[in-house]
Parts: C-alpha cells; sequence; structure tokens
C-alpha cells in the first residue's frame, strides 16, 4: 500500500476502476443490486489512504468516464457535443466524494463521526446533483437498485435519498477494516465497524416496518380499467415528420385506440379510460380550444409533399374529438398547447405571421366529444431536452449551442406554473365499485355520488422527481390525486433498453414514496402498470407479441428485460386504487418530502466549510489514516 500511496493519480484510478464496475453493475442492463452496498467501498478506501486528495479525486473520475460513458451513449444519437460534456460533468462527482471525504478522514479521527458523516456526504453529493445544479438529473442513485428490497419501504416515510444514505454505510466501516487504518491497532477497528453495524441494523431493520403499512390491492376499495396506447415512432421522426408521416400516425392512433376501446376479452367491456403517451396527437399548431378557435377561424389548410388534396390543419383535433365521441371511453392524451395564437392573414388569406405567448408540453382530457378546457402543463423540464438550465436565458447563446450540438431541436417551451388532476368520468355513472368491480362494471349496484377516478399527470422526466409528483398527487399532506398517469416520449433512448428499464425503475420509487400506483404510456416503451409499492405489475403491449402476464393490480411478478421496448401496441390493465378516509394508510413522504435529502445536503456543506477552516491551536492531521502516525511507535505502517 506503501507504494500506492507515492502515486495518488494511479491509486484512484485503480479505485476508480473498481468503483465503475461495481456501481454501474448494479442499474440496468446488468442489475446487480448487491453491488451497490460494495459501490462506494473504493471511493472511501481511495479517500483513506491517499497523500494527494485532489490528484487521487482525478484519478477516479478519469477511471469512472467510461463507464458513464457507457451508460449514456444512447445520447449520441440526440446530441454529439452534449454527451462528452455530460460525460465530464457526472464524471466529477466520485471524484468530489473523495476529495471531500479524504479531508474529513484528516479532520476527524472519532469513529462514530466518521461511520456518519461519509455517508452522509454521499448522499448531500447525490441531492445537489439530483434536485439542484442544472435543475436536477436524479437518475444513478446508489439506492435505485434496490428497489424491491426491505430497503425500498424507508422511501415511503423520507424518499429515496434515505435509501441511498443505508446503502453507503457499509462502506466506512469495510473501508475502515481492509485499510487496516486504526490509530490504537484493533480497538478503533472494533468501535468503528461496532457503530456502522448497529446503525445499519438499527435502520435497516427497525425504521421500515415503524413506518405505516400500506394497504395490499385486497384492501383496496376501488379499481379502475385503464387501456395504454404505445406508439413506436423515433423520437428523429417526430422532429422531422413530414404531413403524410403526421396523418399516418394519426390513423395508427385510431386504430390502436379503436382497438383498446374493446377492452381485454375478459373484461366484457371497455376500458375506464384510454392513455395516449406525451405529444402524441400529431398536429400542426396545438390542441388547446383556444388555439384550435383561433386555427379554424384562420382556414388553413396543408397539403401532401406527393398529393394536391388539401386538409384543414384542425384535421388532428377532429379526428380525436371524432374518436372519443364514437366509442364513448374518456381519454387522456399529451399534446402541445399554445397560449396567445395569433395568425395574421395577408389579402389573399394567405399566412403572414403566426404569434404565440407560450408553448407548453401539456397532458388534455378528451370526454364527451371535446377537449376539456383544463389541462395539465409540465412544470419541470427536461434539462437539455426541453430547456437549458441558466443558459435559455440568453436566446442568442442557447442558438448557438442547439446549432452546435442538437441541430434540429428547438427549446422553446414553458414550464407550467401549478399542478393541474384530472377527474376522469368512466362512461357509466360513476359507481362504488369493490375490490374485484372496476368503475364502469356495476352503474346499477352503487351510487353516482362517488366520486371519479383523479389522476396526476407527470411527464416524461418529471416522474424522476420526487418534489414534482408530491406536489401533484399531495397538496397540504391531503390526498388530490388516487393515480399517476405518467404520459412519456421514450424514443430519445433509440435502441438503448437499458436507459428504458431505467427510467422505468425510477418512475417506480415514485409510487413508493406516494403510495400511489402509476400507469405508464410510453412511446416505444416500455409501457407499464406500477402498484402502489413499486411493483411492476403488467408490462408491455398484450396485442404486440409480447405476454404482459397478469394484468390484476397487486399481483406484482417478474417479467422479461425489455419487454414491451421498441414495439406498438395496447396495454390493458386493472388496477386498484387507494382507499380513502380518515382511515386510510398515506405514506410519511406525503409531507415530509425529501427533508432527510436536505438535511444531508446542508451538513455535507457544513462538513466541507468545517474541514476548510483552520482550527486555532490544533494542528490538522497531514496524513492519510494508514500512514504510519497512526500505528504505536515501532510498529511498521501496512
Amino acid at each position: 500500500m506503501a507504494s500506492a500511496l507515492d502515486k495518488p493519480l494511479w491509486t484512484g484510478l485503480a479505485f476508480g476502476v473498481v468503483h465503475a464496475l461495481l456501481f454501474g453493475s448494479a442499474f440496468p442492463p446488468l442489475n446487480i443490486w448487491p453491488a451497490a452496498f460494495l459501490a462506494p467501498l473504493p471511493l472511501v478506501w481511495a479517500a483513506f489512504v491517499t497523500k494527494r486528495p485532489l490528484r487521487s479525486a482525478l484519478g477516479v473520475s478519469l477511471a469512472s468516464a467510461p463507464m458513464w460513458g457507457l451508460h449514456h451513449l444512447w445520447i449520441w444519437d440526440v446530441s454529439y457535443a452534449g454527451m462528452p460534456a455530460l460525460v465530464i460533468y457526472l464524471s466529477l462527482w466520485p471524484g468530489l466524494f473523495v476529495w471531500i471525504c479524504a479531508r474529513l478522514a484528516r479532520r476527524v479521527r472519532h469513529p462514530a463521526l466518521l461511520g456518519f458523516g461519509v455517508p452522509v456526504v454521499w448522499t448531500g453529493l447525490e441531492v445537489l446533483r439530483g434536485e439542484v445544479i442544472w435543475h436536477g438529473y436524479p437518475w444513478f442513485l446508489l439506492g435505485h437498485p434496490l428497489i424491491g428490497t426491505p430497503l425500498d419501504r424507508i422511501a415511503s416515510g423520507f424518499g429515496v435519498y434515505s435509501v441511498s444514505f443505508l446503502a453507503a454505510l457499509p462502506a466506512i466501516g469495510l473501508a475502515w477494516r481492509l485499510g487496516r487504518v486504526s490509530a490504537s491497532a484493533a480497538s478503533r477497528q472494533r468501535r468503528l465497524w461496532g457503530v456502522v453495524c448497529g446503525v445499519f441494523v438499527l435502520l435497516c431493520f427497525f425504521l421500515p416496518w415503524s413506518l405505516p403499512k400500506l394497504e395490499s390491492a385486497a384492501a383496496d376499495t376501488r379499481r379502475a380499467r385503464i387501456a395504454v396506447v404505445q406508439t413506436n415512432l423515433p423520437s428523429s421522426n417526430k422532429i422531422d415528420m413530414s404531413n403524410a408521416q403526421r396523418l399516418d400516425m394519426m390513423r395508427r392512433l385510431m386504430v390502436l385506440s379503436e382497438e383498446a376501446a374493446a377492452g381485454a376479452p375478459e373484461w366484457n367491456g371497455p376500458p375506464d379510460v384510454i392513455v395516449w403517451p406525451e405529444t402524441s396527437v400529431p398536429s400542426l399548431f396545438a390542441l388547446n380550444p383556444e388555439a384550435v378557435a383561433v386555427e379554424r377561424a384562420a382556414d388553413l389548410n396543408f397539403k401532401l409533399e406527393d398529393s394536391e388534396t388539401q386538409y384543414a390543419t384542425t384535421v388532428f383535433h377532429d379526428s380525436l374529438v371524432e374518436l372519443q365521441q364514437r366509442i364513448g371511453v374518456p381519454m387522456v392524451v399529451g399534446a402541445i398547447a399554445a397560449n396567445g395564437l395569433r395568425i395574421d392573414l395577408d389579402d389573399d388569406g394567405k399566412v403572414k405571421n403566426i404569434h404565440v405567448d407560450a408553448l407548453f408540453n401539456s397532458a388534455f382530457l378528451v370526454e364527451h366529444g371535446a377537449v376539456h378546457p383544463q389541462r395539465y402543463d409540465k412544470m419541470h423540464l427536461t434539462p437539455f431536452g426541453e430547456i437549458m438550465p441558466y443558459i435559455s436565458q440568453w436566446d442568442w447563446l442557447e442558438r448557438q449551442l442547439l446549432a452546435l450540438g442538437a441541430r434540429g431541436m428547438q427549446f422553446d417551451l414553458e414550464p407550467g406554473r401549478q399542478p393541474v388532476r384530472m377527474s376522469i368520468t368512466p362512461a357509466d355513472p360513476v359507481r362504488a365499485a369493490g375490490p374485484s368491480q372496476p368503475l364502469a362494471e356495476a352503474a346499477a349496484e352503487s351510487s353516482p355520488s362517488v366520486p371519479p377516478v383523479r389522476a396526476a399527470t407527470p411527464i416524461c422526466f418529471e416522474a424522476t422527481m420526487s418534489d414534482v409528483c408530491r406536489r401533484l398527487v399531495f397538496e397540504g399532506g391531503r390526498r388530490q390525486a388516487d393515480l399517476l398517469l405518467n404520459l412519456t416520449n421514450d424514443g430519445w433512448f433509440g435502441r438503448s433498453v437499458a436507459a428504458r428499464e431505467h427510467h422505468l425503475l425510477i418512475a417506480r420509487w415514485r409510487c413508493i414514496e406516494l403510495g400511489t400506483p402509476m400507469i405508464r404510456a410510453a412511446n416505444t416503451g416500455i409501457s407499464c402498470a406500477i402498484d402502489r409499492q413499486g411493483r411492476v405489475v403488467a408490462k408491455g403491449p398484450q396485442k404486440a407479441g409480447h405476454s404482459s402476464g397478469s394484468g390484476r393490480h397487486g399481483e406484482g411478478g417478474r417479467f422479461a428485460y425489455g419487454q414491451g421496448a421498441n414495439v406498438e401496441g395496447v396495454l390493458f390493465v386493472e388496477v386498484a386504487l387507494p382507499a380513502s378516509g380518515p382511515d386510510a394508510s398515506e405514506p410519511v413522504f406525503r409531507r415530509a418530502g425529501n427533508v432527510a435529502g436536505w438535511a444531508m445536503l446542508t451538513l455535507t456543506a457544513g462538513i466541507v466549510v468545517w474541514s476548510m477552516v483552520p482550527r486555532v491551536g490544533v494542528k490538522p492531521h497531514p496524513e492519510p489514516m494508514n500512514s504510519s502516525r497512526d500505528h504505536p511507535p515501532g510498529t511498521p505502517s501496512p
């Protein structure tokens, strides 16, 4: 070990390679979840043994870069300039962790303080990356692979960041023991190991069972039958879609929707609602009623590229509402909304200017043969996919960067200002349904006063943002939505199945945190149903040559890796909705939110400041923790 200490850069590279192998293998496509517990170990060890923290941190960052690159290869087809920049950015975080922990280890020698401080720093940096910098990128959190283990229940109380804290906890004890860094030989090793093991056992086994248990599907009082239309259109086609392609896509959506309206064979009836993916309506303008009225008043038409046949630009809106009226099933669809649309025509009736006050990525409810005027506008735009954080304040700079790395894309969307939920009434009167009854099946058995399904519709990237989803489902600690409908366009992932599985993995944590089931409607997949305990209970379109297993909520099962990706079809699923009323069990997270994560970030900032401020009258420890200073006189350092 002594020779390694003389080469801190190489030490960092070596430990960084081991960390990258462990950390990368914990996520799709390998999904080796126990590796999450070991992934921080090489970084902690590097921080303990290095003589030059900055150089070792640089080595760790360099070694982790290939791992980040492999996990983000799909971005190359979206932005050839953005992909290297993202890899460099993400590679800085493990190096920063090593640098902070190295400074902490030289300032603190008490086992309990180190045993607590190291996982705090890991979690604090995750919160900084996932919630703050560049509007947040909460992917690849250490706790994510642990879904399906007993630890995931902790997220219903304190969020997924608290699970990351527990996952990082064993690393400090292992690093200390493997590195033999005790100041008084075995005694301090045993002290730290005892502290870490004690805290880990306490939190892992006591805390989950101290949280309120969410009811299983058998205890829920209502069910809803949902049909998801999954399209399979690459995002490159959506950007440069011709008029003929728009019409063809609309026709295909209508065919799939008519199949969906027939319901699953075992249902003997239609679904309660049909869901389309994000921005699936291929309108030339927008879908909101006021914009369509302006469009219709202008009497605009378009022709196909190889035909003289003319179509009104409102054909997409009109086809949608006619379809919904014909099938009689409410629909939730993704489309663009335009506020303040104005179309100026010249004397010949040709378009002279088009003005829009604001464009939004929106979810619409279509029922009773009309687009509902109330809609949900995406509140958290995807960083560098729909907005350039900070940079978008300067239009010129944004245009130059788009021209450099993402030619053809436009960042012209505005974020929504407030959470909006949809009240979905099935075709038949809303009734109370038993545990095995859908909402639209027993009109004669119940009172029409039972409230309809209240749905929140996080769009795409928003399903990875826990605070956004919490605002949508709860307000003032009170439940405002019974169901999450996640409309997403995963066509950006190209042919990457791993990226689609990872997106689904993160969405599952929202269900645990909020105690709320989720239906994902994804262009190119993976559409699925997730119960309120984070279990995937149906996956992939049944009418696409894929068996979705049980579509009954609460009967979680195992599904093939990548099942439902890169196909089109219809997914039928029956979901159990959360019980309502004063006796209903709700997650602690509804009120607490990410308070634990923000506390870790605050403590991390304090640790950084404290480790850099010289202590008056106290000499800091300049040597690494396994140097000869840490051993009794006459004892050789390891």
